[in-house]
């Protein structure tokens, strides 16, 4: 009965074919060998080693599924919205209905009841700038109070006015 045995490392796979005896006193090694490839990585610089070589293309797959998956939800946020009787049913009034500015019609909500068109744009835009929320684990709290500080800054410039008020304005 032959055996065989690897050895499986970072850059090298070991292996080897052994033939033990009826006993298993003796084994007979019939052939041993080792495979060695590249490292998988760029050179690195000062003893550091280098970014992997398939980091770009990676990066770029993942933006191409975020890309992907924002226009894949917006696609379903319009067609609800359409279903509901928020968003227009023809073309020429799609392209009214798009002209119309979000940033205004959420300042104009604090003081008078949006049309159904209206607010459908408005819902429409919120749904396209929803908010991010990172499962990276490095600086966790470094990034927490950074991003408390800018939370604190921005309801500080807001001034009791809400956020659709604030861009509105800062947009005219």
């Amino acid at each position: 009965m032959k055996r065989f045995s690897f050895d499986i490392g970072t850059n090298s796979i070991g292996w080897a074919v052994m033939e033990p005896n009826e006993d298993d006193s003796q084994v007979k090694i019939l052939d041993i060998g080792v495979r060695i490839f590249n490292d998988g990585r760029e050179p690195g610089r000062s003893g550091q080693p280098g970014d992997p070589l398939n980091q770009t293309r990676r990066q770029k797959r993942a933006l191409r599924r975020i890309l992907e998956r924002r226009k894949r939800r917006k696609q379903a946020m319009y067609r609800f919205l359409k279903a509901v009787g928020y968003a227009p049913e023809n073309a020429q009034t799609h392209a009214e209905w798009v002209k119309l500015d979000p940033y205004k019609l959420r300042a104009e909500a604090l003081e008078r009841p949006l049309k159904p068109l209206e607010f459908g744009r408005v819902l429409m835009q919120l749904s396209a700038r929803r908010g991010f929320k990172s499962n990276r684990k490095t600086n966790a709290k470094k990034e927490t109070s950074e991003f408390k500080d800018k939370i604190n800054s921005l309801e500080q410039l807001l001034d009791g006015k809400t956020l659709g008020q604030f861009l509105w304005e800062r947009k005219r």
